[in-house]
């Protein structure tokens, strides 16, 4: 769960751990589709930024 999100960080320069922790709780309170905004430096919801991997391309 937190390999890509961290990594996503690192490589964009920013605190992994604070951006983890806000993702955590995003996910705890049923926030699913929240996930590392690296253009803000911080979390949002990628449905609703239209973020998102078609599932054909995992098949």
């Amino acid at each position: 769960f937190e390999v890509i999100p961290r990594q996503l960080c690192e490589n964009a320069g920013f605190d992994a751990t604070n951006i983890l922790n806000k993702l955590r709780q995003k996910h705890t309170e049923n926030n699913i589709w929240f996930g590392v905004d690296i253009l803000h430096e911080d979390v949002t919801d990628n449905l609703a930024a239209a973020v998102w991997e078609p599932a054909v391309v995992k098949i």
